[in-house]
């Protein structure tokens, strides 16, 4: 999330680095229709939509694992007290 908001373009170009093997991602403004039809800022607002929409469980996710890690250590400490 911090990657995206201080340089949206280069974790985009990350993205698509990762996801696609070949170069058919990159698009030319001028000649292709989807790059006309969806500029820059549709990319920007609907990543920033999804992880609205995805962020509760994300966040359970990884707030899960580490809640059930603490109450481990916790009990374990308290039986052995």
């Amino acid at each position: 999330v911090i990657w995206g908001l201080a340089d949206f373009e280069s974790l985009f170009i990350a993205f698509h680095h990762v996801a696609f093997s070949n170069d058919l991602w990159i698009l030319d403004p001028a000649t292709d229709l989807l790059i006309q039809l969806m500029p820059y800022a549709f990319f920007v607002d609907y990543t920033a939509y999804i992880l609205k929409t995805a962020a509760p469980a994300l966040i359970l996710i990884f707030a899960a694992p580490i809640a059930w890690a603490v109450m481990t250590l916790k009990a374990g400490k308290a039986g052995k007290a």
